[in-house]
């Protein structure tokens, strides 16, 4: 590889080899290091060697590893003898078998092949590799024809098995690199989180209008200045009334109930009755909470504030202090929605709650959803014993009651 610095945002790639023409990469010191890594540089020279191309192969500020084609490349053909790769327009045939299953948003997976009439409204789980994160990302088309090139069938070390065409992009440590590159020992990647099996949930209705009245005047009293009207109006706005299994917000509503459930509170301030709802926990699971609670149509905030903390034992006497941060949602209507759901109301050492009858009936997805958000909250990280680095301490949920 034949880099030279040109100034602070442009490198060039020297002509070697069967190049017809240079490359010139835009990147600082910073960005390219990063270009390097993921070997943008060599399909830089690739499309520099394509028959027809004129002056320079480009790589704008965002390049990265594509199917052949530099992600952020740019290069002009002549109509004479140029060529038109698919890889630069962005077009790709590459594809899995309808059989194959997608891991969706709320963590059921379904088949391809059953996304034909739901793809519009579903969301699937992807990786941003620059961020290095799980994201969900909306599908923008289905696709479905017999394939005109090679399909193969690929068995894992964990048994696992993937049908896919031959140029379909599988990761690498040397980045993507499509099926037919790849041979028997190589390692490719995996997410570890297969997902659970769909079920279609029933129209049952879980909370009516009527059940929310009763739930206001129990905890209310009286209705002032029309609360109760404005709170039935907001929430049939939103689309939060009445819940059913199968409402189209009803997953997130599980989230955030299952999150209540451990390292949650709703309270009513007493000068006021505004319902609050906070949620405690590290800056990146409450800046989800948050996304979530938007979601839903509501306003959330993210609080920090430095506190110290006084523990006195039968052995020992201790002192320390920390940052922490909690989520706040100023909503009585969703408080009210909460608490009809099952959701604790005040100090939950000194109150007696249980678990919702109706997520028993709930289909194993959306249980799933409500015990991944509170075990998130409330079980104990994953630990190793200090002498025996394979072995882990089992997982353990507490609860503190006077």
């Amino acid at each position: 590889m034949n880099l030279k610095k040109l100034d602070d945002y442009r490198y060039l790639v020297e002509k070697t080899g069967k190049m017809r023409v240079p490359g010139i990469i835009y990147a600082n010191e910073h960005t390219i290091k990063k270009v390097i890594e993921d070997k943008a540089v060599q399909q830089v020279e690739n499309v520099a060697t394509l028959p027809g191309i004129e002056k320079v192969s480009l790589a704008m500020p965002d390049v990265h590893w594509g199917y052949g084609f530099p992600i952020g490349g740019v290069a002009a053909f002549r109509i004479s003898d140029g060529v038109i790769s698919p890889g630069g327009i962005g077009y790709d045939i590459n594809c899995l078998s309808g059989d194959s299953e997608i891991l969706t948003e709320f963590g059921y997976r379904i088949k391809i092949k059953d996304f034909d009439k739901i793809w519009q409204k579903e969301k699937i789980v992807s990786f941003d590799f620059e961020k290095d994160e799980k994201v969900s990302t909306d599908i923008i088309r289905f696709i479905k024809f017999k394939p005109k090139t090679g399909v193969y069938k690929i068995t894992l070390q964990s048994g696992q098995t993937i049908i896919a065409t031959d140029d379909h992009p599988f990761y690498t440590k040397d980045g993507m690199k499509e099926l037919r590159y790849l041979k028997v020992g190589d390692e490719v990647g995996v997410y570890p989180f297969e997902g659970v099996e769909y079920e279609e949930p029933n129209d049952k209705v879980l909370v009516s209008e009527e059940d929310l009245v009763k739930i206001f005047y129990k905890i209310k009293k009286v209705n002032k200045s029309n609360a109760l009207e404005q709170i039935l109006n907001q929430l049939k706005e939103k689309e939060l009334l009445p819940v059913k299994y199968n409402s189209p917000k009803f997953p997130i509503i599980l989230k955030l109930l299952g999150y209540i459930f451990g390292d949650g509170n709703i309270h009513f301030v007493k000068s006021s009755s505004k319902g609050i709802i906070s949620f405690w926990g590290q800056k990146d699971t409450l800046e989800e909470i948050k996304r979530d609670v938007n979601k839903l149509g509501f306003s959330c905030r993210i609080y920090s504030r430095k506190r110290k903390h006084f523990i006195k034992t039968h052995y020992k006497e201790y002192s320390f202090s920390n940052f922490e941060k909690v989520a706040v949602v100023s909503s009585s209507s969703l408080a009210l929605l909460l608490i009809a759901l099952g959701a604790p109301l005040g100090n939950k050492i000194c109150s007696e709650f249980g678990l919702p009858k109706w997520i028993f009936d709930a289909p194993l997805w959306q249980k799933r959803l409500f015990l991944a958000s509170y075990f998130g909250a409330e079980m104990s990280k994953p630990k190793v014993f200090s002498k025996h680095k394979n072995n882990f301490y089992r997982p353990v949920v507490s609860i503190n009651k006077l």
